[in-house]
């Protein structure tokens, strides 16, 4: 789920119209066992790593290119492997966190 959710930051800038998904995914999480924070950390961190690794996105690549002045997508080769590098952090994060609290539930932020 991660991954389509940043697929779409990637692509279209797509970021705030996530937000009414939130209480699914704190569902999700908290039937698989895991803490409300798991659910909502896969929402904002997916975003988060794919707007800031955007290739296509019309908004901070597309306009800023033209305020620079750049052609438009150049540099595309290079984003690509930030957006991956920054999906891979934000994947491993929330699944190590995910982990922790599956194997000890009283480490939850959420705990109480």
């Amino acid at each position: 789920m991660m991954i389509l959710i940043s697929l779409m930051s990637i692509t279209i800038g797509s970021s705030e119209e996530f937000i009414p998904l939130v209480p699914i995914f704190v569902s999700l999480a908290l039937s698989m066992g895991f803490d409300s924070t798991v659910g909502v950390a896969m929402i904002t961190c997916a975003t988060s790593a794919g707007f800031a690794g955007s290739v296509l996105n019309p908004f901070n690549v597309g306009i800023a290119q033209s305020i620079a002045e750049l052609p438009l997508y150049s540099g595309a080769w290079f984003r690509v492997i930030m957006a991956v590098a920054l999906d891979t952090v934000a994947i491993a994060y929330v699944m190590r966190y995910a982990a922790k609290v599956k194997e000890m539930p009283t480490s939850s932020a959420m705990y109480d």
